[in-house]
C-alpha cells in the first residue's frame, strides 16, 4: 500500500483530469483522488484486494461504485 500523502501529491501536482489506475490493489491512487476532488476509475482482478480496497473507502467514508465481475470478465475478452 502507497502513502496516502505521497499519492495526493503525486495526483496533484503531476495529473490532470480523471484519474484511471488499472492495477488499483488497496486503491491508495483512487482515494487520494477523491480527497483532493479528483474523480478517479480502478481495476482490480484479485477479490481478495477488492474486499481491502472497499474497506479503506468505507474508512474514509467514500462510496465506490462496484462493478460486477461479470461485466469485467466481458470487458476482458
Amino acid at each position: 500500500e502507497k502513502p496516502l500523502d505521497w499519492m495526493r501529491l503525486l495526483i496533484g501536482c503531476c495529473t490532470r483530469g480523471r484519474i484511471f489506475d488499472p492495477f488499483a490493489g488497496a486503491a491508495t491512487s483512487i482515494i487520494a483522488a477523491e480527497q483532493i476532488g479528483r474523480l478517479a476509475d480502478g481495476i482490480e482482478i484479485d477479490p481478495g484486494t477488492v474486499a481491502v480496497a472497499l474497506q479503506r473507502f468505507q474508512d474514509f467514508g467514500l462510496n465506490p461504485i462496484l462493478e460486477s465481475a461479470t461485466m469485467a470478465n466481458g470487458l476482458a475478452r
